[in-house]
């Protein structure tokens, strides 16, 4: 149980085109750099850490694991292969719907059945509605409804099934947790353009997969959406409980120091 899917804000640039094209500019090589002079950089490199190793040998390894895995990125033919969307069939691409978010998502489970161990995919590159060429953006201070209604809602509701169903017929959703989240919701009055704010007091998220118990509807506000009425859960309960879904218990966070003290989310494992 070490996948994840999550939707946050912060974006991993990804362009899909109907043709199939998928354009990674983090992952392709500068102008200028071929396959040639990367090894031979990767040479130099070699070089130089023999004697680095002699110097500062017990932070070594970190770096060079590091840096071994930054190279197979960018050469391994698996790698593309998983980034090339023309091995999908017309019916899938189509089920995922031919936006930005959907061939994400799509791009996304390809990752999951090649063993990347987390993913993230993002709503839009922008988080404004006005940039109309990116499936929209979900910072609806304007247009809210109209926006929801047309837009967002729709595009939501069949990508988010469609990977759920992919990824169930493909037997990797026993294995792969899937939250679908932001970092805060709307506020329960609408502002002065007949639109809604940030409000950080009470929102909701969706799990599936990965150890998560399906089904549930888990924790309740008032009847304004404005505040919690039991036992809110809070961003570190989100947090633990990711981290014990992914196979790290309370020992192995305590050991790293990392949200120790912190409670699972009651009712959803």
């Amino acid at each position: 149980m070490g996948n994840a899917i999550r939707s946050v804000p912060r974006p991993l640039l990804v362009r899909c085109s109907k043709s199939s094209q998928v354009s990674l500019p983090a992952l392709e090589l500068l102008e200028g750099i071929t396959p040639a002079r990367l090894t031979g950089r990767r040479s130099l490199l070699n070089e130089l850490d023999n004697d680095q190793r002699r110097i500062v040998r017990s932070e070594y390894k970190k770096w060079h694991d590091l840096r071994k895995q930054a190279y197979a990125l960018l050469n391994s033919a698996d790698t593309i292969k998983a980034f090339d969307l023309s091995g999908e069939s017309e019916k899938t691409r189509a089920a995922y719907g031919q936006t930005t978010f959907g061939q994400s998502c799509l791009l996304g489970r390809r990752l999951v059945e090649v063993g990347v161990p987390y993913v993230q995919v993002n709503w839009s590159q922008y988080a404004e509605v006005l940039y109309t060429i990116s499936d929209y953006g979900w910072d609806t201070h304007a247009d809210n409804f109209e926006l929801l209604m047309d837009f967002h809602g729709p595009l939501l509701d069949r990508t988010l099934s469609a990977l759920l169903d992919d990824l169930e017929q493909r037997e990797l959703l026993d294995t792969t947790l899937v939250v679908c989240m932001g970092e805060f919701g709307r506020t329960p009055k609408i502002n002065e353009i007949g639109s809604r704010d940030h409000w950080h007091k009470c929102y909701f998220s969706i799990w599936a997969g990965g150890g998560v118990q399906p089904g549930r509807v888990i924790g309740e506000s008032d009847p304004r959406g404005e505040f919690p009425l039991v036992d809110p859960v809070t961003p570190a309960m989100v947090g633990t409980t990711i981290l014990e879904l992914a196979g790290m218990n309370v020992p192995a966070r305590s050991a790293l120091q990392v949200l120790e003290g912190a409670r699972l989310i009651d009712g959803l494992l």
